[in-house]
C-alpha cells in the first residue's frame, strides 16, 4: 500500500511596477501558418508563401514575412527566411507574442517549487491624483530584483492573470521600478503518488486570480516517502518489502490495533532542495508489531476484542488465527483459555469478556466432577 502524500505550504510573492516592453499572446491566423510552412521546409521565400499560402498575393506575402521578422520569428539568410527558436515555438503552439510598451505589475516569487519566478503580469494604470492624497509624494524607485531582470528575453508561461504566455523584452536601461506595498501569498499543493506528482498553485494577487497546475518537482514517490520517514525518525521502523511500519504495541491506539493502519503525522518536514512544508498527515499507513512480544500482546488484544459470546476451544483457536492473520509470520501459538481469561480478568470486577472465556472452562470442570 502506498498512500498519496499531500504537501502544502505558502509561497510569499512580491510585486513590482515597471515600465518596459512585454510581448503578450495574441490571436493570429497567418503568422502561425507561415511559421509551420517555414518549419516544414526549413526556410521560406516570398514566392513560396505566395504559392502555398496566399494564392498570388505577393504584397501580402512580403508584408507577412516582414511582420514575422520584426517579431523575431524569422531571420533572413542568403535571400531566404529561416524560423528562429521563437518561430518554431509559434509553429508548435499557434501563439504569437506581440510586444507592447507600457507600465506593468509583475508578480514573482523565488521558491524552489517554481520553474519560473514570474507568476503573473497585468497592465497598471496610474491612479487619479485624488486617489493619491495622503500618500507620500515621492515614490521609492529601486533597482529591480534579479529574479525579474533575469527573466528578460525568455518565453514564460504564467500561472495567473489574463496573460498566460509572455516574454519580457525590455525593462529600461536602468532596470528600476516601484515595489508594490503588499506581501500576498499563494498556496502550493504537491500531491505525490506512485503514478506521478502534481503541483497546484492557487491564491489571489491584488485583483489577479491564480489557480493553475505548474510543472511538478522531479522526485519520485519513494524519494518523498523516505524523506518524511527520515524527518520523523522512523527510517529503521519502515519495512520496505511489506511497505509497513513496525511499531510497539503500547504505542498504538485501540483504533490502530483493530485496523492495523495509522494516520502518520510528520511535523513541518523538510525535503532536500525544496525547503520546509506544513505539517503533513499520510494515511492509511499499514503497521505491524515491532517484536514477537508485541505480536503476542497485539494478537491477544484483538482476540479478546473479538470475543462476543461463549466460545468453544475450537472457536477460540479460529478466533486467534483471525486475530493474528495480519502478522501471522511472527505470531506465537495461541495462549491457553485460562491464560487469556486470567489476563482479561483484571484487578477490579471481572468484565463480561472474562466470563465468556472462563465459563466454558468452568463448565468443563463441572462436567468432569459430576461423572
Amino acid at each position: 500500500m502506498s498512500p498519496p502524500i499531500t504537501l502544502k505550504r505558502a509561497i510569499t510573492v512580491e510585486g513590482w511596477r515597471v515600465t518596459g516592453t512585454i510581448a503578450v499572446a495574441a490571436k493570429r491566423e497567418w503568422e502561425p501558418a507561415l511559421l509551420k510552412l517555414a518549419v516544414q521546409r526549413g526556410a521560406v521565400t516570398s514566392d513560396m508563401v505566395v504559392g502555398e499560402l496566399l494564392g498570388g498575393r505577393s504584397g501580402v506575402a512580403r508584408r507577412l514575412i516582414e511582420i514575422c521578422g520584426r517579431l523575431g520569428l524569422l531571420e533572413q539568410r542568403r535571400g531566404a527566411w529561416l524560423p528562429t527558436e521563437a518561430g518554431r515555438e509559434t509553429a508548435r503552439t499557434g501563439v504569437v507574442l506581440v510586444p507592447e510598451r507600457g507600465t506593468w505589475t509583475v508578480w514573482g516569487a523565488t521558491d524552489p517549487l517554481l520553474v519560473s519566478a514570474i507568476v503573473a503580469v497585468s497592465p497598471w494604470r496610474e491612479p487619479p491624483a485624488f486617489d493619491e492624497r495622503g500618500k507620500e509624494a515621492r515614490r521609492a524607485i529601486q533597482a529591480l530584483p534579479s529574479w525579474l531582470t533575469g527573466a528578460v528575453g525568455r518565453p514564460l508561461d504564467l500561472l495567473g492573470g489574463e496573460q498566460r504566455a509572455i516574454r519580457i523584452d525590455d525593462l529600461g536601461k536602468a532596470a528600476r521600478g516601484e515595489a508594490v506595498d503588499a506581501a500576498p501569498s499563494l498556496r502550493a499543493t504537491v500531491v505525490v503518488t506512485p503514478a506521478g506528482t502534481r503541483l497546484h498553485i492557487a491564491g489571489t494577487l491584488a485583483e489577479v486570480d491564480v489557480a493553475a497546475d505548474a510543472p511538478p518537482p522531479a522526485f519520485s514517490y519513494d524519494d518523498v516517502w523516505s524523506a518524511l520517514l527520515r524527518h520523523a525518525g522512523l527510517e529503521r521502523q519502515w519495512d520496505t518489502h511489506r511497505r509497513a511500519l513496525w511499531v510497539a504495541f503500547k504505542e498504538t491506539s485501540a483504533a490502530e490495533r483493530s485496523s492495523m493502519i495509522r494516520a502518520l503525522r510528520v511535523d513541518r518536514p523538510v525535503l532536500g532542495g525544496l525547503g520546509r512544508f506544513d505539517d503533513v498527515v499520510v494515511e492509511p499507513v499499514p503497521i505491524r508489531p515491532w517484536s514477537k512480544d508485541d505480536a503476542a500482546a497485539w494478537g491477544e488484544w484483538r482476540l479478546v476484542q473479538g470475543v462476543k459470546d461463549y466460545v468453544s476451544d475450537e472457536a477460540l483457536g479460529a478466533a486467534w488465527r483471525a486475530a493474528v492473520a495480519p502478522f501471522e509470520d511472527i505470531a506465537p501459538a495461541c495462549p491457553t483459555r485460562l491464560e487469556v481469561a486470567a489476563r482479561a480478568r483484571g484487578q477490579d470486577r471481572p468484565p463480561p469478556t472474562y466470563w465468556r472465556l472462563q465459563a466454558p472452562a468452568d463448565w468443563s470442570m463441572l462436567g468432569r466432577a459430576g461423572r
